[in-house]
């Protein structure tokens, strides 16, 4: 019987002792991620990227692979995850309900690896306006600085407001957004970026339905964006926040709405 103890709290110790032990799978989220610059291109491994689970201490680097696992973060529920790396701004990524227990709860998979992009350095100029009552449109022009190229594409926004003080942060609609989160393009599917250019052309049109009534006064300003905008919603305000536009930005037109 003594023997059969002393091998048994002999076992237990072992046990305890053994190294490189694999983490228990319990509230683990996995996900992938990959690094772009602000023209959409890939960057090197060297680019670390960190995912953290908001108010935790749960935090964890990508790997060469743009895998990331957060161990032990919350209980089930929503909860927000920051992304920051060099170069980056914070990006917020949001999900509404994580599960809890012996199954990782997986973000995405390898083949749709979140997209983070560096903020942009490209300003936008000279914002001026032409109007065409009949069609009931404002074509909207203004000049990028640099200019873009096919290798370096420079996107913009447009951001209106019914206040003079319009702003990313204090706008009614903006312009070349259709996204929930992670890519870039206007109310048609294409990108909104000019390249082998320094001007750009936008036509905004039924102003009316975005709630800017006829003969009133809409104020526009325009800011350089990377291509890949990162907008998140902000669950506070209900509006989108850009992370990666250039806060520089465009002189404000006022237009009366057609």
């Amino acid at each position: 019987m003594k023997k059969n103890i002393i091998y048994f709290l002999s076992l237990i110790v072992l046990m305890a002792c053994r190294p490189d032990r694999d983490p228990d799978p319990v509230n683990q989220i996995i996900g992938y991620v990959d690094g772009y610059d602000e023209f959409g291109n890939e960057l090197p491994n060297t680019n670390r990227i960190f995912a953290t689970v908001e108010s935790s201490n749960s935090s964890a680097a990508a790997d060469t692979s743009g895998k990331f696992v957060l161990y032990n973060y919350i209980s089930a529920g929503p909860l927000n995850i920051l992304f920051t790396g060099d170069g980056f701004n914070v990006i917020n990524y949001y999900v509404s309900n994580v599960g809890s227990g012996s199954i990782p709860f997986y973000l995405n998979n390898k083949d749709q690896k979140f997209k983070l992009c560096q903020p942009s350095t490209t300003v936008v100029q000279t914002l001026t306006f032409t109007t065409n009552p009949s069609l009931s449109e404002i074509k909207v022009s203004g000049k990028l600085s640099p200019a873009g190229t096919p290798e370096k594409p420079r996107g913009y926004l447009i951001f209106a407001s019914k206040s003079p003080n319009v702003s990313p942060e204090n706008y009614d609609k903006v312009f070349g957004i259709n996204d929930k989160y992670f890519y870039f393009t206007n109310e048609e599917g294409e990108g909104l970026f000019a390249s082998e250019s320094e001007t750009f052309t936008k036509s905004l049109k039924d102003l009316q339905k975005y709630g800017f009534k006829k003969g009133s006064i809409v104020y526009l300003r325009a800011y350089g964006s990377s291509i890949f905008t990162n907008a998140y919603t902000d669950l506070g305000s209900g509006k989108l926040i850009f992370p990666n536009i250039n806060f520089l930005g465009s002189n404000v037109i006022s237009v009366q709405v057609p």
